[in-house]
């Protein structure tokens, strides 16, 4: 699975990639006793809704930065885009992570995932 999500901040445009290995490497909430890991869909629910933490779009803007290599940090995005556009890049994000149009629709699925298989 992969979502990628062109950001522009100033005269530079920046891809941000939610990869599959970016979304394991979200730590657990360590504020909830047993620690609660990451869950992409209930953050992509909430986003949707309108009802989300700031907490949660930093993660997700974390992750996309990391799954590309991105040159700049969360506060570079958030300086530049504020509240409300750092928040729907992260929407953005996990949508694309999961293959849904901005209507909602299921598309399919990018070919950019490679596996490695052998038949015998």
């Amino acid at each position: 699975m992969r979502g990628d999500v062109k950001v522009k901040i100033g005269r530079k445009s920046h891809t941000l990639r939610l990869t599959l290995g970016s979304v394991e490497d979200i730590p657990a909430d360590s504020t909830s006793s047993p620690a609660v890991p990451f869950m992409p869909a209930s953050v992509l629910n909430a986003l949707a809704q309108n009802l989300y933490s700031m907490h949660d779009v930093r993660v997700i803007i974390e992750a996309g930065i990391a799954g590309s290599s991105a040159d700049l940090s969360y506060d570079d995005v958030f300086e530049a885009k504020a509240l409300k556009d750092t928040a729907k890049i992260a929407l953005d994000l996990l949508m694309s992570f999961y293959g849904i149009d901005p209507s909602g629709k299921a598309v399919a699925a990018p070919e950019t995932v490679e596996t490695e298989a052998s038949t015998s």
